[in-house]
């Protein structure tokens, strides 16, 4: 009797050790970033890249801060095109949302913009090049993280390549307020007229529009003034689908009058059956076009989705 309890507390221990082993694996990796605007969220040296599938988690600077985000690779052998990066924000402290892997009914997903530039995104690295600026190993992505108590950066699909070291690293700068440019390193203009997320009165074009079956689903905002002060501005959207669509099959898509693609949504996974929403703070806007305010205005889009589904697009403009 005596071994068998012996034996019985032996396994009990081990389930334990064994239980909070798999526990602690799982707890996402916190970085105090409260105090400081420019934040590495791993260690010095870096990670190997078979390590970057995980969660950051970090309470920013204020509720009201743009996040860029940095990863550089220290792999001067491959690039790193395999990889996807999520940011998520919550409301709620670190008590009731310590993580994001188990407590992912208290986050929500922002609207990630990628730096334009091919290879130096969050989501596609070149190899590191120290004497070739442009492409060389670092890629950028920013997110506007307005009333977060939390953010959460999560890569997934990240894969070990050939070469030594293959390492990264993963670093932040947060500002208060929103980025006047569209896209990392980019410039605001300086005719913008509209600040914040206040929607000035006037032509306000509130819209909702649902599509056909596998049918694109487009929005326009148009200037409503001649001459140079016409024009229009798009402050959020919101889209879903009837069901949820094949991995890159549909995308949103913002345009100006000359058909310059101004934004574009993630098409492998921003559309889907529950609402997804994207804010510009300052508002999205075009600057081309003529004397005549019609040339000004901004074309929204959800392209088809697939057989069977429609999409609802909601937007918030305004044509001045």
């Amino acid at each position: 009797m005596v071994q068998v309890k012996s034996f019985l507390l032996r396994a009990s221990g081990s389930f334990l050790l064994l239980f909070f082993g798999l526990s602690a694996r799982a707890q996402d990796v916190r970085v105090n970033c409260s105090q400081v605007s420019a934040c590495t969220l791993t260690p010095a040296g870096g990670l190997p890249w078979s390590q970057a599938n995980n969660v950051w988690v970090f309470k920013p600077m204020n509720p009201r801060v743009s996040v860029y985000i940095f990863i550089r690779n220290y792999n001067t052998t491959s690039a790193h095109t395999s990889q996807s990066v999520q940011v998520f924000q919550t409301p709620f402290s670190q008590d009731l949302a310590p993580t994001l892997s188990s407590n992912s009914s208290r986050w929500t997903q922002d609207s990630l913009v990628q730096n334009t530039t091919t290879n130096a995104s969050c989501n596609a690295v070149a190899a590191a090049n120290d004497s070739s600026p442009g492409a060389s190993g670092m890629g950028t992505c920013y997110v506007t993280t307005m009333f977060a108590a939390q953010v959460a950066i999560k890569i997934t699909g990240a894969a070990t390549q050939a070469g030594a070291p293959d390492n990264f690293d993963l670093a932040i700068v947060q500002e208060t307020g929103a980025p006047a440019g569209q896209t990392p390193g980019s410039s605001g203009s300086t005719n913008q007229i509209v600040s914040g997320i206040i929607q000035p009165t006037g032509n306000v074009i509130n819209q909702v529009h649902t599509s056909l079956a596998n049918a694109a689903n487009t929005l326009t905002i148009s200037a409503q003034n001649s001459g140079p002060n016409g024009q229009a501005y798009l402050f959020s959207i919101g889209v879903f689908a009837s069901a949820q669509p094949a991995a890159g099959t549909c995308f949103v898509i913002v345009q100006d009058s000359f058909s310059q693609t101004l934004w574009q949504s993630d098409a492998q996974t921003f559309i889907g059956t529950s609402m997804k929403t994207a804010t510009w703070i300052p508002a999205l806007f075009s600057t081309n076009g003529g004397s005549v305010g019609s040339f000004r205005s901004l074309l929204i889009q959800v392209t088809a989705c697939g057989s069977g589904i429609t999409t609802t697009l909601v937007i918030q403009g305004t044509g001045t």
